[in-house]
This record gives structure tokens, C-alpha cells and sequence, in this order.
């Protein structure tokens, strides 16, 4: 099943593809995302379109963790190569 209400954004902020340097990038996502629900051991899949530095993808894994997944994988369509 998909669920795409297991996360939101807890700040609001621009995307990251605004943010031109990488430590931009890595000091944004830092908890800019919660789960709304607990997890309860269950494996995850995030999504995404592009991941750069990976920053967003890792905050959201983080907050998967803490609302009790098993596992949290990540899955991109392309990678930012700089």
C-alpha cells in the first residue's frame, strides 16, 4: 500500500533545489519533517524525484525511525551530479 500522508512537513520552507550550496542543503531538512502516525515495525519506501546531497531523504528516514519503522529505504529517479 502507499501512503502518502505518513509524513509532513513540520517547517515551511522553500524546496532545495533553491538552496545553491551543499551545506545550505544539509542545515535545511534537519527536522523539517514528523511522522503522523507510528509505524509499529513496519518497513518503508520513500520516493523521491532528485536526490543532491541526500539531506531530505535523511530527514525524513530520521523521522520514520522515530515513529517505530523496522526499515526505511530510499529510492530516487535521477541524482544531481555537481
Amino acid at each position: 500500500p502507499v501512503d502518502n500522508d505518513v509524513l509532513v512537513r513540520t517547517v515551511d520552507s522553500p524546496p532545495q533545489v533553491q538552496r545553491r550550496t551543499r551545506a545550505q542543503r544539509l542545515s535545511f531538512a534537519e527536522g523539517t519533517f514528523a511522522a503522523t502516525r507510528d509505524l509499529d515495525g513496519e518497513a518503508v519506501v520513500l520516493m523521491d524525484d532528485v536526490v543532491t546531497t541526500g539531506s531530505t531523504m535523511s530527514a525524513c528516514a530520521k523521522a520514520l525511525w522515530e515513529a517505530s519503522a523496522a526499515s526505511v529505504w530510499g529510492l530516487a529517479v535521477a541524482r544531481e551530479v555537481s
